[in-house]
């Protein structure tokens, strides 16, 4: 096997690691498990999506922010748009709601 088809193997059993503490409302290990995903692939948009579901759901609002923003830079989806406006009604930051499209 090479190396690429292992880092892919490895990253695999990672997500799914992080998705069982995650189904067990262990948002804080889930989101451990995650940032060694997200630290070795930075170009992958589901990373980035997912970084930020993890900390919003952590109470790490502008922390998720950041991750949602991110993640729309490399789409169209509408996921980080609504993880954007979630964060900001969190936030209390009415204002920046009203000028988002």
């Amino acid at each position: 096997m090479n190396s690429m088809a292992s880092q892919s193997i490895l990253r695999e059993q990672r997500w799914e690691k992080s998705c069982r503490a995650e189904r067990r409302g262990d948002y804080a290990t889930a989101f451990e498990i995650h940032q060694t995903i997200l630290a070795e692939d930075t170009t992958s948009y589901g990373a980035w999506l997912r970084a930020g579901w993890l900390s919003y759901q952590l109470g790490n609002y502008e922390e998720s922010l950041r991750f949602y923003e991110q993640a729309g830079t490399m789409t169209k989806d509408e996921w980080p748009k609504y993880g954007i406006k979630n964060c900001r009604i969190a936030l209390g930051d009415t204002d920046a709601l009203g000028k988002m499209t």
